[in-house]
């Protein structure tokens, strides 16, 4: 199976950070291909019509009707948008099941979760047992983790010949974004949320605990391969989870990350010192009942995909970068002040 080079492309969560970024990539290599967006609101349509989109569809997530009707209308679809909407992807999947039919080739779904998927229950410190993106790796995670409804859901599509699904896990996503539509990440509000109801420097245990990230134009770029792999063909015999893929470049560890956030706000004046105090999960969740986050470790492997050639270029640490991620959150926290 390869697709015609007149293929059609939806693009989900297309005036977001990251589907923003994947669209004006797409538009970059595919110029004469027909690219439709699929937005919640009128609001950015023209930054939206400005980056290239031939076409809009204005849904609300939930209405599967709408959803699947695009769905079923392109060759391709990008889903940025939500990695834990399980009706938005069992709306995404019918329609692209349809295609599928109409058209004897296997429409692609190109699927974003994330690797908190493989999160351990480091609490703070150090867990020897990473997970790599082997198919074993990925076929052994529990149901209950976060993320994994939606994914089977798309593993059982790709095994049924459905669709051709790949699903990229990216880590925490940095760097500024291109689309039309101008975001921060959404690790930027995080931590700037976490560090403003925690009031002064924290870490979790010892703070030995990893925190992977990616820069978001290596993330895209990893996309992109994909996409071409699917138009290819190449990966119709391989199982669905041989069609899972981490973007992840950098490890860091916690305390790192939460040194140069304490250093940030002193330097703004909200925290009166840079000093980090040592507290357990349980106390932490006392002070933001998603602090956990800050706790868990997830060591892993982006190998598969530098083997099908995959190249990240901004294989460094975000901690240099934190005072550039928080300022944007920083500025609008004094806005609605």
């Amino acid at each position: 199976m390869s697709y015609p080079s007149t293929f059609s492309i939806l693009v989900i969560g297309a005036s977001g950070y990251l589907g923003g970024t994947i669209l004006v990539e797409l538009r970059k290599k595919y110029p004469g291909n027909i690219i439709t967006a699929l937005v919640r609101s009128s609001a950015n349509d023209d930054a939206i019509r400005a980056a290239g989109v031939n076409d809009i569809v204005h849904a609300d997530l939930k209405d599967h009707a709408a959803v699947k009707d695009a769905a079923k209308g392109a060759d391709v679809v990008f889903n940025a948008a939500d990695a834990d909407n399980l009706e938005l992807a069992k709306a995404v999947v019918d329609g692209l099941s349809e295609r599928t039919r109409a058209t004897g080739r296997r429409a692609t779904l190109i699927h974003t979760s994330g690797t908190s998927e493989l999160w351990d229950d480091a609490e703070g410190y150090a867990d020897p047992n990473g997970r790599d993106a082997v198919e074993d790796d990925i076929a052994s995670v529990a149901p209950t983790a976060l993320h994994r409804n939606v994914d089977d859901l798309i593993f059982e599509a790709d095994r049924a010949g459905h669709l051709l699904g790949y699903i990229v896990a990216p880590s925490g996503i940095w760097g500024p974004g291109s689309g039309p539509v101008k975001r921060t990440s959404i690790i930027s509000g995080a931590y700037f949320g976490l560090a403003q109801a925690f009031k002064r420097g924290i870490v979790i245990g010892d703070g030995s605990n990893n925190m992977p990230t990616v820069h978001i134009n290596d993330a895209v770029s990893l996309y992109l391969l994909l996409l071409e792999r699917g138009l290819a063909g190449k990966d119709l015999t391989a199982s669905p989870f041989a069609k899972f893929y981490i973007a992840s470049t950098y490890e860091q560890q916690s305390k790192d990350v939460l040194q140069a956030i304490a250093n940030f706000f002193h330097k703004k004046g909200l925290y009166q010192s840079t000093q980090l105090e040592s507290l357990s999960v349980a106390e932490a969740t006392k002070l933001h009942p998603w602090a956990f986050v800050l706790a868990r470790g997830t060591l892993i492997k982006a190998e598969r995909g530098r083997a099908v050639g995959w190249k990240p270029v901004h294989v460094e640490s975000i901690v240099p970068h934190i005072d550039e991620l928080l300022e944007p959150a920083f500025l609008q926290a004094q806005q609605q002040a």
